[in-house]
């Protein structure tokens, strides 16, 4: 929206949150395409970052608060330029010399102001099933060549393979000459993969310095602060999220362009409040996940993957995907899985169909009080939307570390408790669903 003088004409802070975005941020009745609201919802346990969260409330009041602001004449270029030099500060990148922030709309955006950086002739990614239907199409003035990182069953292809065609993808382009690569790495992907790694890509850029430019998509953005500045440090462009793991609203994208790419002038988005509240918020949950300490980020993880880990393998109406080590330099909290992927069987051992999971996704949300008294029933939670191979993916965010450092046990009983009720569906005569 344009903000006018008139301050008064700026709208409330839970309409503000769905401007400024593109379809998938409209409301229809009173939620965003992935279930979402614009306010918060204490009664929903969240366990879907790897697709989207709803609002906290810490993070709305933050907002709430950045409106006032803007209300009472605060420039929103001056409170872009706030979130991005504190986002600096809380990653530890602030001291990267000629490191520029360009805010964008979304993830597929800053693919987008990535391609225009670089103009490729050819860009090599890995599949759309595993980072956004959208990002194929935001490398418009190329040609995408996609790399598939799971089989159809779901399981994951050996990193090595990965490795091995995507080297022989970018040799045969050098040796036809057919102009600039850009090399996109994903970490994390919606299952939890990073591909291409990392050693990957500084051979291929090692290799052909003048023909390739890596691009690391985390728009996850599961990953601590040395891993990103070791990415940057590469001359790697980033483009991050604040709506995935660190549970802000959706479409809050950022693009880190390093130094190496000169001087740069990005699309202005200083009369985007809906853009600029939304960073605040991701901002508020980012700030508060940095306050704990490296430890207790790693203790609170380690349980959560070790309880779901063994629930999901535990359950027959579960078949876990693997999802390999996460290959990393340091040893950080990002090098524990966030992200458990899983598909769904009935007793008999049939696998469900992908509108049997859509339906599961659904009812999740929902109190079912209505068709059954157990308590289970009424229990509402989210979990990550279905992936192409049939699964669906119980997450865990900074939000959740936050809370998890306090009170673990709270945080593994809602967990449990999301398993239970998708096994308590699955259970249920297919007619009901």
């Amino acid at each position: 929206m344009q903000v006018s003088e008139t301050t008064a004409s700026i709208p409330l802070t839970h309409e503000l949150l769905v401007e400024g975005g593109d379809a998938r941020i409209h409301l229809k009745d009173g939620r965003n395409k992935y279930g979402c609201r614009p306010y918060p919802d204490s009664t929903l346990a969240q366990f879907g970052s790897s697709t989207a969260s709803t609002i906290s409330t810490q993070a709305f009041e933050a907002a709430d608060a950045l409106r006032k602001k803007i209300m009472n004449g605060a420039a929103c270029s001056n409170e872009f330029e706030r979130i991005g030099s504190e986002f600096s500060s809380l990653c530890g990148i602030s001291d990267i010399s000629g490191l520029t922030l360009h805010f964008c709309s979304s993830g597929t955006d800053a693919h987008q102001f990535a391609s225009r950086l670089v103009k490729p002739a050819h860009i090599l990614i890995v599949s759309a099933s595993e980072t956004g239907k959208g990002v194929p199409a935001a490398f418009s003035d190329g040609k995408v060549h996609q790399l598939q990182i799971r089989n159809p069953d779901g399981t994951p292809r050996n990193s090595h393979e990965i490795d091995e065609k995507a080297t022989k993808q970018v040799e045969s382009l050098m040796k036809k000459k057919s102009g600039q690569v850009l090399l996109v790495i994903v970490d994390v992907s919606k299952t939890g993969m990073i591909a291409p790694t990392l050693s990957c890509a500084r051979h291929l850029k090692t290799r052909f310095p003048d023909a390739i430019e890596v691009l690391v998509d985390a728009s996850q953005f599961r990953m601590g602060n040395l891993t990103l500045r070791a990415y940057l440090e590469a001359g790697f462009l980033v483009a991050v999220t604040g709506s995935k793991f660190l549970t802000g609203p959706i479409f809050s994208g950022m693009l880190l362009v390093p130094e190496s790419f000169g001087q740069i002038h990005p699309a202005a988005q200083d009369n985007n409040i809906g853009l600029l509240l939304r960073w605040e918020a991701a901002l508020a949950e980012l700030r508060a996940f940095r306050q704990i300490p490296e430890t207790g980020v790693k203790d609170f993880l380690s349980r959560f993957a070790d309880a779901v880990g063994k629930r999901l393998e535990a359950d027959p109406c579960f078949e876990p995907l693997p999802v390999p080590s996460l290959s990393r330099q340091h040893p950080g909290w990002d090098n524990i899985q966030t992200i458990f992927p899983f598909r769904m069987k009935r007793r008999s051992g049939r696998f469900l169909g992908m509108e049997e999971i859509r339906r599961i996704h659904a009812l999740l949300s929902e109190d079912l009080s209505h068709i059954s008294q157990l308590e289970i029933a009424a229990f509402r939670c989210t979990i990550g939307q279905p992936v192409a191979c049939g699964a669906l993916r119980l997450c865990s965010s900074s939000r959740l570390v936050v809370e998890g450092v306090e009170n673990s046990d709270a945080v593994l009983h809602r967990a449990l408790l999301a398993l239970d009720k998708t096994v308590w569906l699955i259970s249920l005569n297919p007619s009901l669903l």
